[in-house]
């Protein structure tokens, strides 16, 4: 195999890393026993574009830094439950629960939504925004912008008595009309702008709502009820990816390069490991009882989501940058539990180690300012330009099939860190325990995933693009600007 080595206008150099030592090997603690066609259309992009390099000692750097981070912060698939703009599911009912089923639905719109937040007036008022409330119980108001405005204006149809996330409703033209849906993504009064591809939103309402009447009884929990019956319930968290790749064609987020297939699934995945957190079992306590009791539960859902009404200071507007389209407050790991997940009960679990991270344009820019991807002098100058990058180019597949190599890579790198940790206490896992481990160390029981790092990465950029985080200890390049590609799929 040939490596194109990258060549740079300054003084260093990155090692570059051929696409073959960036591939996932099974992972039998994780179920891993099929690999992601993901990857191996992004090792042939790897192997025959010479735009990104994976940075073999920005890898080494950055793992330990980002393992060591998520220990602090205790990230685990609960977390997904602390965001204030999320509805719950409640753990002491069955799936099939009209509450439960309605947070089915609400993950698969946003799950369907979830593309093409950023914008020209980036860090203005006047990009597109949705003001609605602090949270479900905090009614002050709040200016959300990026994917955080795409949640909000849902919530906030909900909350007005909109059932917006029904399928049955959303699906039928006289019931919600177009103007009904331009409605619910009403920008900010100081915006200048409205959400972009608002039609193609439509399209895929439509066309999603379609699909869920016609062949799952209009829910989507009719569509996890025949993915079980499809697999007899042993169904992991990429089987479920594959059949919502097949069944939707809006989540189908694939190309043709140079004459091959290549799999990218962006939105899919990120609904799959959604689910997955979303309806994560709670492993602080035995059986199915959420850690948060329904009495003190601190986010009831709107009136609009049953017939029963069932999260700053200032009480003016702010604004929140959310721009970027994988779930970002979703911080998950493959937490080891006995308990089975409802959504994947079978002896396998989720695997949700099968999963990649989720490529969009957010985390490129971050991997790049941990100098785990270095561009080549041509595709760093477009970026600088702010060049539009069509969808399919060269330049844009590049982008997210080394964003993608270079997670794994990432991922293997933290993942020999804690077999090295482990091997010298003796063999015993340590992640988790309260042992010898640093004190800074001494976290929940994660085993990382390249969901898990996606998310943190996610997370990472918004904190730094704020100014609310600086990168230390570590080596970084510059943040150059996010690569700007318009459409559905990201």
């Amino acid at each position: 195999m040939t490596i194109v080595a990258l060549q740079q206008e300054d003084s260093g150099s990155a090692r570059a890393t051929t696409s073959k030592q960036a591939a996932r090997a099974v992972d039998p603690r994780n179920g891993h026993v099929e690999q992601n066609p993901v990857i191996e259309g992004c090792e042939f992009v790897y192997e025959n574009t010479d735009l990104v390099r994976v940075d073999d000692d920005g890898v080494e750097a950055a793992a330990e830094y980002i393992h060591h981070k998520m220990l602090c912060e205790s990230y685990s698939p609960r977390t997904w439950r602390a965001h204030p703009l999320h509805i719950m599911p409640d753990d002491t009912k069955s799936l099939h629960d009209p509450a439960n089923v309605r947070v089915l639905d609400w993950i698969f719109l946003i799950s369907s939504l979830n593309f093409s937040f950023w914008s020209e007036r980036e860090g203005t008022e006047a990009r597109y925004g949705v003001k609605w409330q602090e949270s479900w119980t905090d009614t002050r108001p709040k200016v959300f912008t990026g994917y955080w405005s795409l949640v909000a204006a849902l919530n906030r149809a909900l909350s007005e008595g909109i059932p917006i996330i029904d399928p049955k409703f959303y699906a039928d033209k006289e019931a919600c009309p177009d103007e009904l849906i331009a409605h619910v993504f009403r920008r900010a009064p100081q915006s200048e702008e409205d959400i972009p591809l608002l039609q193609e939103r439509i399209n895929i309402m439509r066309e999603n709502g379609r699909i869920l009447c016609e062949q799952f009884g209009g829910s989507f929990a009719g569509f996890i009820d025949a993915f079980h019956a499809r697999h007899s319930k042993p169904g992991t968290a990429l089987d479920l990816v594959k059949m919502v790749t097949v069944t939707f064609p809006s989540f189908r987020d694939e190309t043709v390069f140079e004459g091959r297939r290549v799999c990218i699934w962006k939105r899919a995945q990120i609904l799959v490991a959604e689910l997955w957190a979303a309806f994560f079992p709670d492993v602080s306590s035995e059986g199915w009882t959420s850690s948060i009791s329904p009495a003190t539960h601190p986010i009831s859902p709107p009136s609009a989501l049953s017939d029963k009404p069932t999260r700053s200071t200032s009480s003016s507007p702010q604004t929140i940058n959310g721009e970027n389209n994988s779930n970002p407050s979703t911080s998950a790991s493959t937490t080891s539990t006995s308990l089975p997940h409802p959504l994947f009960p079978g002896p396998r679990g989720p695997a949700i180690g099968s999963l990649t991270m989720f490529a969009d344009y957010r985390v490129p820019q971050v991997l790049h300012h941990l100098r785990i991807l270095q561009y080549s002098p041509a595709l760093e100058r477009m970026l600088r330009e702010y060049a539009y990058l069509a969808n399919g180019s060269k330049e844009e597949v590049a982008l997210r099939a080394g964003s993608v190599l270079a997670v794994e890579r990432v991922r293997e790198a933290i993942e020999r860190r804690v077999a090295v940790r482990n091997s010298m206490m003796g063999g015993e896992k340590t992640e988790g325990k309260r042992g010898d481990a640093p004190e800074s160390e001494r976290g929940g029981n994660i085993e990382v995933s390249s969901v898990l790092i996606d998310f943190y990465l996610w997370d990472l950029a918004k904190r730094v693009e704020s100014g609310a985080e600086r990168i230390e200890g570590i080596e970084t390049a510059e943040v150059l600007p996010a690569h700007r590609t318009r459409s559905i799929w990201y």
